[in-house]
């Protein structure tokens, strides 16, 4: 979903959780127990969190450690204290201070403790956990610092050893005649293994082949919640170890707590209650028909705006939380199935038919009127020659140096549907979205104006006509040296009429309004709406018309 989002800060606000149906269910449309959002994955955009080889996690009343499969949640390990665990792939890794860092062998090797990913186990399967872990003191007596490992059963290794020769040499040299009793065989590196250190040390390992390695706060935490590094999640963990990537972290969590963590990442908490539901409505619906959309990662939805926002149990307020408590379950829905919903910061004044920005048709993403905009839309942005000819570079194409750009064919909106750039060596024409996507501009709805030279009357009543970055002039402010916001300053004429004139000799200046895609709902119309009295179903009806909220 192409959307711009409001970003607020949020305070810690603790509240019990009300109680969840399994399912819920209107007309044709049912969501799920629960959904999957990747936090931490391969590929993440920029505002997001890429995949990780190390974390840390905790809760206040600890944590059940264990493996999904078949819907069924199995604890291997209860730990039941508010330390921090680290979770870390078995890689290439130096200790110092119980800190794990990441390295290559074939780069600079940090300082430290150096592990790495070849083990020896010793001895045979064990029937559970307790048995293991009771021969890790046996063994330490020896001189062998073991842990215990699940692999379809649990097993005891040693060692974290970088290469296959140095594990043969530990195996046969130092560990077998310890345990002459006992069968040892080398363990290779595996790009699935999961580590699970506390203070630096290994408390166990997981390595089984099927099924998923969850964490789970355990049910002493009111509410059930996690804190991972920095930020608190709702939920269960999931760590996943896909084929060339480091580990991929997906947050297990019901709809209406997700819900929770989106909301007041869309839009204020202190917007009217209608608005907020609004906006929960839209946010449910949206959840419902992107389920599986990144499924080749293992999830759902993302939690970053290439999906929708989700900052988690930090970012909860109060008055979002009960606007999803007073619509989970309630979707938008065209004769009887679940409309495809957009939503975005701000119209400018009129929403946009998608035909004009994403070229499909569909009858409820319409044009429409949006009469409570916030005034303040308006925008003005700066774009070089220097800069279109490099965005131009980095999409594929080379026109040459850059000498003309204009906005040829326009929607009944006003928005910009097709811009050609024209350059010394071809030109090249951009339609419908791309005409505010490759530009790096805060929507489509506006105006160019050419690179040129502005004449004013200077001192002693001559006239010049010349640049103005870096110009002495009086402002209402008093007097001061021209640098402009965005390198954009505003002129008044005689006649009381505005101009935007670039600093920046050459540049084309765009002049806009509203900021997003523009299609379906405008956060910043439907709080307007919500200020003049209308419910949130006449708010979505609204922004979709000839939908139903069911």
């Amino acid at each position: 979903m192409k959307i711009n989002f409001k970003l607020i800060s949020s305070f810690f606000f603790s509240l019990f959780v009300v109680f969840l149906t399994a399912t819920i269910t209107h007309a044709a449309v049912t969501l799920p127990s629960t959904v999957r959002i990747g936090l931490y994955y391969k590929g993440a955009p920029p505002e997001g969190h890429s995949q990780t080889s190390c974390f840390d996690i905790s809760a206040p009343k600890g944590l059940d450690l264990g493996y999904y499969a078949s819907s069924k949640f199995g604890v291997l390990y209860k730990y039941k204290y508010s330390n921090k665990v680290t979770i870390r792939k078995d890689g290439f890794f130096v200790l110092n201070d119980s800190t794990f860092t990441e390295y290559s062998p074939s780069g600079k090797i940090p300082s430290g403790t150096k592990m790495g990913p070849y083990h020896v186990q010793i001895g045979d399967k064990y029937t559970s956990y307790t048995n293991a872990r009771a021969q890790v003191p046996v063994l330490k007596e020896k001189g062998i610092a073991a842990y215990p490992v699940y692999n379809d059963g649990w097993r005891v290794w040693t060692g974290n050893y970088l290469n296959q020769n140095d594990t043969l040499y530990n195996m046969n040299s130092v560990i077998a005649p310890k345990v002459p009793s006992l069968l040892c065989t080398i363990v290779n590196s595996d790009p699935t293994r999961i580590v699970i250190a506390l203070s630096g040390n290994t408390l166990f390992m997981y390595d089984k082949s099927s099924g998923a390695f969850q964490i789970h706060p355990n049910t002493a935490n009111s509410p059930l919640m996690f804190k991972l590094n920095n930020q608190h999640f709702r939920g269960n963990l999931e760590v996943k170890r896909l084929t060339n990537s480091d580990m991929t972290l997906v947050n297990v969590i019901k709809p209406q707590l997700y819900l929770y963590g989106v909301v007041p990442s869309e839009m204020l908490s202190n917007s009217k209650l209608e608005a907020l539901k609004a906006q929960a409505i839209c946010a449910g619906t949206y959840t419902y028909n992107c389920l599986k959309k990144h499924s080749s990662l293992g999830f759902d939805l993302c939690s970053t705006v290439d999906c929708q926002m989700y900052l988690g149990y930090d970012n909860e307020e109060a008055s979002t939380n009960r606007a999803v408590d007073e619509t989970i379950g309630k979707i938008i829905t065209y004769k009887g199935s679940a409309a495809e919903i957009n939503y975005y910061n701000s119209s400018g004044g009129k929403t946009e038919d998608v035909r004009n920005v994403w070229g499909n048709s569909c009858p409820y993403l319409i044009s429409v009127d949006d009469p409570y905009e916030a005034p303040g839309t308006e925008w003005v942005q700066e774009r070089t020659p220097a800069y279109i000819k490099g965005r131009l570079s980095d999409w594929g194409y080379n026109i040459g140096d850059v000498t003309a750009v204009t906005a040829t064919k326009k929607a009944p909106s006003g928005r910009v549907t097709e811009v050609v750039v024209k350059g010394t060596k071809g030109s090249k024409t951009f339609t419908i979205e791309r005409c505010r996507t490759f530009f790096g501009l805060k929507s489509q709805w506006y105006t160019i104006s050419s690179p040129d030279k502005t004449y004013f009357r200077a001192n002693g009543g001559k006239v010049e006509n010349r640049d103005f970055k870096g110009m002495t002039v009086v402002t209402s402010k008093g007097t001061q040296i021209l640098t402009g916001v965005n390198n954009v300053v505003t002129l008044i004429n005689g006649a009381n009429t505005k101009k935007s004139v670039s600093l920046t000799p050459g540049a084309y200046i765009f002049t806009g309004r509203g900021w997003g895609h523009g299609v379906g709902m405008s956060q910043e119309g439907a709080m307007g709406f919500a200020r003049h009295g209308y419910t949130c179903t006449q708010i979505l009806k609204h922004y979709f018309p000839g939908t139903e909220i069911q």
